[in-house]
């Protein structure tokens, strides 16, 4: 909710603040209604879990709020985890009002991870391609899983001192599979 008023506060932005945590979204109202009284008219918390499928949702919501669905808008995520950031893109892609897209991805070892590997990893094409035929690792779906998101996040050094050897074992394995993806990308 902070962004939401600061862009308010400082340009009159109307904004429609989507959290998929009812709890967040409860003490955002509650912040607005203490210290932002006057927004209540332009800025609008809704709680909504963000999908690929979702962006029929976010319309209506837009069309309520500002009673019109032809505005443009702009889609930002300030604190992206998990799944959100690659779901925002395929909402953006479909969503033709929206104009600019503005993602701070974090929290990678959110994503949804399935038997068969990670939901949304990887994006490209290109990558996916040579995933599924092998090239890269013999089993990549089973072998980047959550470690490998995690070092994704650049987890500080100190969260590695109390690894066991078996633990340090594993860890290295992912830290060497994510050096093997980032060479093979930069080539």
């Amino acid at each position: 909710g902070y962004i939401c008023q600061i862009l308010n506060y400082l340009y009159n932005y109307r904004i429609l603040g989507l959290e998929s945590n009812p709890i967040i979204t409860k003490q955002a109202i509650k912040r607005q209604k203490t210290l932002f009284p006057e927004s209540e008219s332009s800025v609008k918390y809704v709680c909504v879990r963000i999908t690929e499928k979702s962006f029929k949702d976010i319309e209506n919501n837009l069309k309520l709020f500002i009673n019109s669905g032809k505005k443009e808008f702009c889609l930002i995520g300030l604190h992206s985890c998990g799944d959100l950031s690659v779901n925002a893109m395929k909402i953006f892609k479909n969503m033709s009002n929206a104009k600019l897209m503005i993602m701070m991805s974090c929290c990678y070892h959110k994503m949804d991870i399935f038997d068969d590997g990670i939901m949304n990893f990887p994006v490209s094409d290109e990558l996916k391609g040579y995933f599924d035929e092998g090239n890269i690792f013999r089993n990549p779906r089973k072998t980047l899983q959550r470690p490998f998101l995690r070092l994704a996040c650049q987890e500080p050094s100190d969260r590695w001192e109390n690894m066991s050897d078996e633990e340090h074992q594993r860890h290295s394995l992912c830290i060497l599979g994510r050096a093997v993806v980032e060479l093979f990308c930069h080539q």
